[in-house]
């Protein structure tokens, strides 16, 4: 049946392609088509998160084509109504079905459909009933309360962030391209990729042919809007504010379909992205305790001359206290994530090292002038230096935690016991090797408190 469901031209086998004026009665479906809802109905068991994204891709494509096909004044408008209905219905007893993490994969390639076609479009557009829909977010709601993972997702604005290109405000702190270092966080992080643009939906599909070609093949794009875009001739500071309101509110909408997920947002300091990284992480203090917390990071575009950073030391510290971080160089960004705990060592050495290498094959030519080159390159040997140090520091800690408490607790093992490790020599009374002897309960609590002793020296704390 999935083989089936895979193959077959399910958005015409779903809802046929009948003209309302033609019906007689209630019965909008074909008896073929109400035949195959039944059938899909009573075998949802069978399905696997893939076949089933499939049944939701179809019913998404064709159900607002169905409630248009006639207006509120046709005699047929109840009929094809009560159709749409039943197959809402089946779009909402799919979700229901799947748990755990089959839901999170059905979830994963439902948003992965894109064209309007994402989980946010078909849960705030496509189903329509305010029953139907609470009952979709409290399901999402419960099984995230079961898992005990909590998937990343990687939200982020695209222009300036991402790519410099002719969207976004800012100096020409790069040239026209991706930004260095970017997409190897992103590989590094592993998690999902979400971007949240200020272009409008109008744009999705020059947008998506661009993170195609900068190798984003798979990402969920969650538009703006295009007056916010309107707004940028006439009044930039209230455009700022439109474009932070209108992503305010399509992320939260967007972390309702996902409770389960730990959010990184990284945005840029030219459009509203600091306004909502505000949001974002005030959200994040009123947020249940059992789910992580949630970090924000904001590249910071340059001034008009291309060499002075937007935001001073001030300004930084000032957000910083708030949680916000602003990174120069992807290398600094990697290094913040570091430290916070979000990304472990090979992570941060693989982040700095692409940072390093995509810089590397940008030619200087293409740089606004030599000070602007000459500036970036400063600006990344400084993250790097301090990459290195924070490397250092940690592989110093963890000898010192690992290898080194590791030979003190051999070392209180042989004055208790004896050097018995490598010894096969067996007891000639009892027959039994030595080091397999069981120690005597006196030894045995010597030793305990000896590692105790160990543990809280380690950890600063009195010995007892």
């Amino acid at each position: 049946m999935n083989e089936i469901i895979l193959q077959a031209p399910l958005s015409a086998l779903l809802l046929n392609h009948l003209d309302p004026r033609e019906i007689q009665g209630l019965e909008v479906q074909s008896p073929g088509s109400h035949s195959l809802m039944t059938v899909l109905s009573e075998h949802l068991h069978l399905f696997t998160p893939l076949a089933g994204s499939r049944l939701v891709g179809a019913l998404v494509e064709r159900l607002p084509m169905v409630r248009g096909s006639v207006t509120l004044e046709d005699p047929c408008y109840l009929v094809v109504q009560r159709c749409a209905e039943a197959w809402e219905d089946f779009l909402l007893k799919i979700f229901l079905h799947f748990r755990g993490k089959e839901l999170l994969e059905l979830k994963r390639l439902v948003d992965a459909a894109g064209g309007g076609r994402d989980l946010r479009n078909t849960v705030y557009t496509v189903i329509t009933h305010e029953a139907r829909r609470a009952a979709l977010l409290k399901h999402f709601e419960e099984e995230a309360e079961r898992l005990e993972d909590f998937p990343l997702h990687i939200l982020a604005d695209i222009d300036q962030t991402v790519f410099v290109g002719t969207f976004g405000a800012g100096g020409p702190k790069f040239p026209t391209g991706p930004v260095p270092g970017a997409l190897a966080l992103f590989r590094a992080l592993g998690g999902r990729v979400t971007f949240l643009s200020a272009r409008p939906p109008i744009w999705e599909g020059q947008t998506r042919r661009l993170l195609d070609e900068i190798g984003i093949a798979e990402a969920v794009v969650l538009p703006g809007s295009l007056k916010a875009i309107a707004q940028v001739l006439y009044a930039p500071e209230q455009a700022k504010v439109a474009m932070a309101e209108r992503k305010t509110e399509v992320f939260g909408q967007f972390a309702t379909l996902h409770p389960e997920a730990q959010f990184i947002f990284i945005g840029d300091s030219g459009e509203g992205d600091i306004d909502f990284a505000e949001e974002f992480m005030a959200a994040s203090r009123t947020r249940n305790l059992r789910r992580p917390p949630r970090a924000a990071l904001i590249h910071d575009v340059a001034r008009a001359d291309g060499i002075v950073p937007k935001s001073n030391a001030a300004r930084r510290n000032e957000l910083r206290m708030r949680g916000i971080h602003v990174f120069d160089t992807y290398a600094g960004a990697a290094l913040e994530l570091f430290m916070l705990g979000l990304l472990d060592g090979e992570g941060l050495r693989q982040s700095a090292h692409g940072c390093l290498e995509e810089f590397g094959e940008i030619d200087v030519v293409e740089f606004a002038s030599n000070e602007v080159f000459e500036t970036r390159r400063m600006e990344l040997l400084r993250d790097v230096r301090e990459v290195n140090a924070a490397m250092r520091s940690a592989e110093q800690w963890r000898l010192r935690s690992g290898s080194a408490a590791g030979a003190c607790v051999r070392e209180v093992w042989r004055r208790n016991f004896g050097d018995h490790g490598n010894e096969n020599e067996q007891d000639r009374e009892g027959g039994v090797a030595k080091s397999d002897a069981e120690p005597d309960p006196q030894s045995r609590f010597f030793y305990v408190t000896a590692c105790l002793n160990l543990v809280l020296s380690l950890l600063r704390l009195p010995t007892i």
